[in-house]
């Protein structure tokens, strides 16, 4: 978890992808665990103090009838052109397990979709930076979620960086106008 890294008295910590747990590496006055528990609650995660306790947390289901489907979850690379809905809002959402605002994404969606049958929803598990689909589509992104939003004919409407329900809320919208 990078924020770790800013707090003050906190010199490295470092994610297993595997294990799904963050080790942090505290000066001897650093945070205590219970300010990293804190922290880590704060930033939207699940935690528990404690090697051997990591977990992702189980994706979630959206209603039936809603159009998600998953284009890869192992971050191979994907190709958006071919995966693009016609007649349909297409939003292609680049989000990761370990990511707490993906998840703010996938509760808003749960939320939308039921009443957007003009929209398909396509998740692509980049897994990590450096999995083939990250190096293919992310190369100058920074930070996750990162959406791509294409109107029903197939024109790219925009890219949202981070948790901006209201701007995709709006694109959507817009792209389903005739």
């Amino acid at each position: 978890m990078q924020h770790f890294q800013e707090l003050e008295g906190v010199k490295n910590s470092t994610f297993d992808l595997r294990k799904a747990e963050v080790t942090a590496f505290v000066t001897e006055n650093g945070p205590k665990p219970e300010q990293l528990l804190k922290e880590c609650l704060d930033q939207g995660q699940k935690c528990v103090i404690g090697a051997g306790h990591g977990s992702y947390q189980k994706a979630k289901d959206f209603p039936d009838g809603c159009d998600v489907v998953w284009l890869t979850k192992t971050g191979q690379v994907v190709d958006i052109e071919k995966n693009l809905v016609p007649g349909k809002v297409t939003v292609f959402d680049f989000y990761a397990n370990w990511c707490g605002p993906c998840r703010r994404i996938d509760n808003a969606m749960v939320k939308l979709l039921p009443d957007m049958p003009y929209v398909a929803y396509r998740k692509i598990n980049i897994v990590h930076w450096d999995s083939p689909v990250a190096l293919q589509q992310l190369a100058n992104i920074s930070q996750l979620p990162y959406l791509v939003v294409y109107d029903k004919k197939g024109k790219k409407l925009g890219e949202i960086n981070g948790v901006k329900i209201k701007t995709l809320t709006e694109l959507i919208k817009r792209g389903n106008t005739p």
